[in-house]
């Protein structure tokens, strides 16, 4: 995953993320409900996103936040 760029080629220099944020992207964050009913209302709500539709939006830290690490 960290050998190649959004675009899908091959990078020269690793850049490993220490640790993973994911944040629900606005364009999502409120098509659903808050309350967790059952799995397969779950499945058929994914149904519903549209297409190309921005989900997540992702941050990543170098290293431990305790050694001064930044997203």
């Amino acid at each position: 995953m960290a050998g190649y760029d959004q675009s899908g080629n091959k990078v020269d220099s690793l850049k490993i993320p220490f640790e993973l944020r994911y944040e629900p992207h606005p364009d999502v964050h409120n098509l659903f409900p808050k309350e967790f009913s059952t799995t397969m209302a779950y499945v058929k709500q994914l149904e519903s996103v549209p297409a190309d539709s921005n989900l997540y939006n992702v941050w990543a830290y170098d290293k431990p936040k305790e050694t001064g690490g930044s997203e």
